[in-house]
């Protein structure tokens, strides 16, 4: 991850929307809580797209994704774009940025 990682996150769901930005800290902090409620927890990633900046120097890549997982006994399940933005630092290929806009659904 760089440095100065972040993390956008904009989710809209039935009863209240989800708008947020952390660091790599509190993007861990967050994971780990939803982590700790949820069971049967599933990942599934369609259409991506890589793509690299003329000068070699970044790349975009984009994604639609899906995550499901069981919280407080509810099947809970967020559809969404994901869109990662990778930069050279000290020669290494890192994520900068990661932006994922979708929606919670309660099935």
């Amino acid at each position: 991850m760089a440095d100065n990682f972040t993390i956008k996150i904009n989710i809209q769901g039935p009863f209240q929307n989800k708008n947020d930005v952390y660091d790599l800290r509190q993007h861990k902090k967050a994971l780990q809580q939803t982590f700790n409620m949820a069971q049967g927890y599933e990942f599934g990633r369609q259409d991506v797209k890589i793509t690299i900046a003329p000068d070699g120097k970044s790349a975009e890549a984009t994604s639609r994704n899906f995550e499901r997982m069981v919280v407080n006994g509810q099947v809970a399940r967020v559809d969404y774009q994901e869109t990662t933005t990778l930069v050279v630092q000290r020669r290494k290929l890192v994520i900068a940025s990661v932006a994922q806009v979708g929606r919670l659904i309660f099935p």
